[in-house]
């Protein structure tokens, strides 16, 4: 029996979207996660109370928060509708809240979430009435800990942190309100700035009053008032009283003209998440300095935006920016805007993957702070350069770089400088298996940060326990195994594959794919008899996340043996095995450190034949592709026919629906003796359904197709019906295994992850092709970021609920 949970949400009006969107997503986890948890949410909103009495009736709402489990209130701007009847209490959504808040004390129940929708600093800075009491209330939150509060920026940033929460409801894995303030530190440099020009102030302030200079003297008080705004708003932000300094810093940017204080409120802005507001701030800073202007106060601010929209993932406009910035400081021979500049594009370039270009350009920035004998410069270009060796490969140099940095920031007394120089030589050692002294590094960073009260840096420090987690699993696995390796080998091992870990963290699509499919399958997939993982990195991404439900459910350590493992995939059975203690056995057999990517048994080392575009069937044109694979059945499917039911869970590069395929490139794929390329193209346009990049992999998947085994198949939205390099592509059906017999009377499921501007173009695609099979096609997430299409044909429906495995309808 499920687990119910009622949910009530309190809002003003000006979050209408934001209610109406209440309901699709608690629908949405109900699906998904729901079905998985065994549990269902149920929406409650005031509007249901006006459906039912034909007024929005007080008493009615007031009952359903009392009976609630979870309180959620979100504010944007307004404070709520006047409520004369409700003393003390200001408005209806105040009583609410109160309402709910004084259960919480006395029984523990509802749990409360609170979101605030983000206001910029513009209008921050001029509240008016209602504005200004949810101000207020942000700094009684703050002040009082007991609830813990988030900020959203739009419609679909509210879903997330609404399905966050609740799942972590559920899972009973809420965090604790912090007694611990969280700060905001702003840069030294930029403080001083702010404290010289207050001292200079106050000085020309004293000289105006003894000359009776009015008039300057009065200009004088309100830039000093301004300056003490700003280091008062510096100082909270640094205690940890962030709304106070939030109201402050927006009060500012809407009245100062002083360029020094715009670079403090951006800072705080920027450090705080609210990115519209820096935006504002550097727009505004530019209007002052002049956006064509050639000084340093322009080159400034571009440089900021560079780093803003690098932030935001806008790589492109980051280096235009960037590039801005440095021209403007090399016609000024400005050094110390140069080297910043040149240490903006290094990073740029790191993350771009461009790591040659990337350590020229560090190296430069690196020339001018040593003429400049800039320590703080050069400690950050040391650390830089250190991150940028590791990331090759190449930990001796990385190792000095980062001590480099280290004893330049030992003499500074640069406390988060040395914190970052103690957790990156801790990320070394790690990577190098030497476990005791990445975690003495660790420890250096943790004792910092906790001092600095810095918690991103905190949670870093902590990793390492993760780490001997693995390591003490993998070593009780091996005694297990009765394997001859050290603990110190088996770290090896690990880190020898700890780039594709890289890979995965850096994929947003595969990790939406990922938790989707845990949502919806994951708490079921203890039905299927056996799990086939095949290879490709979004099978890797999916195992990583399916391990610690297949730790409790599969077949582990202590025996039990619901489900059988199998993979292909070398970094799949990393994950399962030795990280997660989930037994799993590699098929074709094969150690999995001495595979190149799947492991493919007898078809791995045979030579690779081009693709072949003709459709007759591959029996025909290709009898020992069709030999090899009956061997490849044998020994990976022996036991099919007794009737167990499998999952296979796969990849394709590509789905061709339709026949305007672009043809992007002609490599001649040889078997067309005298061929022209219009001929290929032609053939290739005829083909439909799955393709892949090597020949080896079409005929490991051919394989199992023809076992009738339910498959899912997970793609792109940019790999369906896409440029096409013929030549390099190996489509899977033919005239002797069909695609249109696959589609209709095949166990098939397909998953798409989509941009928010493709789904419903791929949707409509799929539903325009897939008219055999009574195919049903649904988009699960339509409001997140990665929407996902999925569907599957009746076969696959049948085939799940004969096990009591429930799909998505």
């Amino acid at each position: 029996m499920k687990r119910k949970f009622s949910v009530f949400m309190a809002s003003p009006s000006d979050l209408a979207n934001e209610r109406r969107f209440f309901k699709d997503a608690i629908k949405q986890i109900n699906t998904g996660f729901g079905e998985g948890a065994n549990v269902e949410f149920e929406p409650l909103c005031w509007e249901d109370t006006l459906a039912s009495t034909g007024r929005r009736s007080q008493g009615v709402i007031n009952k359903e928060i009392d009976k609630c489990d979870v309180f959620i209130l979100a504010m944007y701007r307004r404070w709520g509708q006047d409520a004369p009847d409700a003393a003390p209490y200001t408005s209806y959504t105040e009583e609410e809240y109160h309402r709910a808040l004084s259960r919480w004390q006395t029984e523990g129940s509802p749990e409360i979430f609170v979101f605030f929708k983000r206001v910029d600093a513009a209008v921050e800075g001029d509240p008016g009435v209602q504005l200004k009491k949810v101000i207020d209330f942000r700094k009684s939150l703050e002040n009082t800990r007991k609830i813990l509060y988030h900020y959203f920026d739009d419609e679909a940033g509210f879903i997330l942190e609404v399905d966050r929460h609740l799942r972590a409801y559920a899972k009973g894995e809420l965090p604790k309100a912090d007694q611990q303030r969280d700060i905001v530190l702003l840069p030294l440099a930029v403080v001083e700035e702010v404290n010289k020009a207050k001292t200079y102030a106050e000085q020309k302030a004293l000289e105006a009053e003894l000359a009776h200079e009015d008039a300057e003297k009065t200009h004088l008080r309100l830039e000093l008032i301004q300056l003490q705004t700003a280091k008062d708003a510096a100082e909270l932000s640094k205690e940890g009283k962030i709304e106070y300094a939030r109201q402050k810093f927006s009060e500012l940017i809407t009245e100062t003209e002083d360029i020094r204080i715009l670079s403090l409120g951006y800072e705080f802005f920027y450090r705080t998440g609210d990115f519209v507001s820096a935006f504002q701030v550097l727009n505004k800073w530019l209007n002052i300095s002049g956006p064509e202007q050639t000084n340093t106060e322009t080159a400034s601010a571009y440089g900021n935006l560079g780093i803003l929209f690098q932030t935001r993932g806008e790589l492109d406009r980051a280096e235009e920016m960037y590039l801005k910035a440095l021209t403007i400081n090399e016609s000024l021979d400005h050094k110390e805007g140069m080297a910043s500049d040149y240490g903006n594009l290094g990073n740029l370039y790191k993350t771009k993957g461009e790591l040659d270009c990337a350590e020229e350009i560090y190296l430069k920035a690196l020339a001018i702070n040593k003429a400049l004998d800039s320590k703080e410069g050069m400690a950050s270009d040391y650390g830089n350069l250190g991150i940028l060796f590791q990331t090759r490969g190449e930990l001796d140099r990385a190792e000095e770089m980062y001590l480099k940095a280290l004893t330049i920031n030992e003499a500074l007394d640069r406390k988060e400088g040395m914190a970052s120089d103690y957790g990156n030589l801790g990320n070394l050692f790690q990577t190098r298996g030497e476990l005791d002294r990445a975690e003495e590094m660790y420890l250096k960073a943790l004792t910092i940060n906790e001092a600095l009260g810095r918690k991103e840096g905190i949670a870093n420090e902590y990793g390492i326990y993760k780490t001997r987690e693995e390591r003490d699993l993998a070593e009780s696995i091996l005694l297990f195994s009765s394997a001859s390796l050290t603990t110190r080998e088996v770290v090896r091992v690990l880190n020898k594959f700890s780039y594709i870990s890289t890979r995965l963290s850096l994929d947003s699509k595969k990790k939406a794919l990922a938790t989707a499919f845990v949502d919806l399958q994951g708490y079921g997939i203890e039905k299927f008899s056996r799990i086939f993982f095949e290879s490709g990195s979004t099978i890797t991404c999916l195992a990583q996340n399916l391990a610690r439900i297949l730790q409790r459910r599969g077949n582990n350590l202590q025996g039990s043996k619901p489900i059988d493992i199998l993979t292909n995939n070398k970094h799949a059975y990393l994950y399962l095995w030795l990280c997660s203690g989930v037994m799993c056995y590699p098929v074709p057999e094969g150690p999995p450190d001495h595979i190149q990517e799947g492991m493919y048994g007898p078809i791995a080392n045979i030579y690779s034949r081009p693709p072949y575009y003709d459709r007759p069937p591959l029996e025909i044109y290709d009898t020992n592709g069709d030999r090899l694979i009956k061997e490849l059945e044998k020994e990976v499917f022996p036991d099919l026919s007794t009737g167990k039911i499998s999952l296979f869970l796969t990849t394709a590069s590509g789905l061709q629906l339709t026949g305007d395929i672009a043809i992007n490139d002609f490599i001649d794929p040889m078997g067309y003796p005298q061929a022209t390329p219009d001929f290929i193209n032609e053939k290739v346009r005829k083909c439909r359904g799955f393709y892949v990049r090597s020949y080896q992999d079409m005929l490991f998947k051919r394989c199992y197709y023809r076992t009738h085994m339910p498959t899912i198949v997970f793609l792109y939205d940019e790999n369906i019906d896409c440029s096409f390099n013929v030549g390099k592509y190996h489509f899977l059906f033919d005239e002797g295994l069909t695609w249109n017999d696959i589609a209709a009377n095949y166990p098939l499921s397909i998953w798409i992850a989509c941009e928010q501007e493709t789904h419903q173009n791929i949707l409509k695609k799929c539903i325009d092709h897939f008219v055999n099979g009574d195919w049903y096609f649904v988009i699960y997430g339509k409001y997140n970021l990665f929407p996902i299409l999925i569907g599957h044909n009746k076969k696959f429906r049948d085939m799940c609920k004969s096990i009591d495995v429930s799909v998505i309808e």
